[in-house]
């Protein structure tokens, strides 16, 4: 009820509020085109790739999320364009907040050597998400 009837899940109007929920994370080239879709005219999902560029090179790029916790799952908001306006902040200046807060929790969570561990298909299994 919190996240969606209450609106906690959506991204806080001062980027104060936001803290260590804003965070960027990797989307499908195609993911961002259809988001872009969905969205109101004058509205965009701000972006780049992995090397900051525009358009994007490559199939993926970096979009910025707030998250919000509770009962265990994670819900995860995009950051408009307007949200950005809205705290007086460039996409770049964002960006570097939410690796900011990214770098902040990798380092209060385990130690590197347990932050894995080997899936039985061989791939690496994040002990973080568990």
């Amino acid at each position: 009820m919190n996240a969606f009837v209450l609106g906690a899940a959506d991204v806080p109007p001062a980027v104060a509020d936001a803290q260590e929920r804003l965070l960027p994370q990797l989307w499908s080239k195609a993911r961002i085109a259809s988001r872009q879709l969905t969205l109101p005219p004058g509205f965009e999902l701000p972006h780049c790739g992995l090397r900051g560029e525009l358009p994007l090179d490559g199939d993926l790029g970096i979009v910025l999320v707030c998250d919000y916790a509770v009962d265990g799952l994670t819900i995860e908001t995009p950051v408009l364009s307007n949200d950005l306006s809205r705290w007086g902040l460039s996409f770049t200046a964002a960006l570097s907040k939410a690796l900011e807060h990214l770098r902040a929790r990798t380092k209060r969570g385990p130690p590197a050597e347990r932050r894995w561990e080997h899936h039985p298909t061989g791939c690496g299994e994040s002990c973080l998400l568990g």
